[in-house]
């Protein structure tokens, strides 16, 4: 309740003191029972030594306690909403780990292992701008009218183009030193899915900005009618795609993000009026600078061969 409070008045101060407490906590505390011989139970019990410190750190930053309330007259209405952002919440962590099961059950543990750290790179730098947006963007967009909500959509649209295509195309071309700097050289049949996945995840921070869009005018069930058929997809095509490898079941990741990201941005652009002219105007200037970019950076790749040198 704390952290839903400080997200609603876009209060991070108080939220990132408390997570860095979390992590700090849950880092001293899990390496010392690692190191004293505690096994797995050392990331289970630091988790849970980092959330009892984030929850008491929010306590004491948040100005809120509960009380007696009497009226129930929302009641209803919040159970409706909630229950369907619960929905949501739970179909997206389905998605995220059902091609891991598919892959881990049909490929071993080896091709498992390359896939999980092809998830890691478009997830450190872009999966991550995901979730921060949609921090701030619910808040924000909350209470905006109808108008000022329409130039905010555009206005996140813009922003988060502006930084997520070029990126992209940066991970996209050179993954293969980025998976070499960052995880080591042992890791490189991880490269080609990291790839393919880089298309998966730049579809995120769009569709958490039409995603918060839809739930601060309480739509949330609309995000939950959107999400049935990627599940389903995502069932169908992992299981009959999964022999082929993982860079199969990355691109039907790939595949199912793009289709869905296409019909949200359609159900935007008539629930809030958003002209075809203006989403043109705000996707097309990133895109031309990024396939510039891709063009310079392919050029780079072939012609530096270190792989520290080539990313900076």
């Amino acid at each position: 309740t704390h952290y839903a409070l400080a997200m609603r008045s876009i209060d991070f101060r108080s939220r990132t003191i408390a997570e860095l407490v979390d992590v700090a906590v849950r880092s001293v505390v899990g390496i010392a029972l690692a190191l004293a011989g505690a096994g797995v139970w050392s990331l289970i019990l630091g988790y849970i030594a980092g959330n009892i410190a984030l929850s008491a750190i929010l306590w004491r930053l948040v100005p809120w306690r509960p009380r007696r309330v009497r009226s129930l007259r929302h009641l209803r209405t919040m159970l409706s909403f909630g229950g369907y952002v619960t929905g949501v919440s739970v179909m997206a962590a389905f998605l995220a780990q059902f091609d891991n099961l598919v892959v881990g059950r049909s490929l071993g543990v080896t091709q498992l292992g390359y896939y999980s750290i092809a998830t890691k790179i478009p997830e450190l730098f872009i999966l991550n701008v995901a979730i921060v947006a949609g921090q701030v963007l619910f808040p924000a967009f909350a209470a905006l009218d109808a108008d000022a909500l329409r130039r905010g959509v555009i206005t996140s649209f813009r922003y988060v183009a502006m930084i997520v295509f070029p990126l992209s195309v940066f991970l996209i071309v050179l993954a293969e030193r980025l998976t070499i700097v960052v995880f080591g050289p042992r890791w490189h049949g991880a490269v080609a899915a990291a790839r393919v996945l880089c298309l998966w995840a730049v579809m995120s921070p769009i569709s958490m900005v039409c995603g918060n869009a839809f739930m601060s005018r309480g739509r949330a069930r609309l995000l939950f009618i959107i999400a049935i058929p990627q599940a389903i997809a995502l069932i169908a095509g992992s299981i009959l795609v999964v022999r082929h490898g993982i860079v199969a079941v990355s691109w039907v990741q790939a595949a199912i993000a793009i289709t869905a990201q296409v019909v949200t941005l359609g159900v935007a652009q008539r629930m809030f009026r958003l002209s075809f002219r203006s989403l043109l105007a705000t996707f097309v200037p990133p895109l031309l600078a990024s396939a510039a970019l891709a063009a310079v950076l392919f050029a780079v790749n072939q012609l530096v061969t270190a792989p520290w040198p080539a990313i900076i």
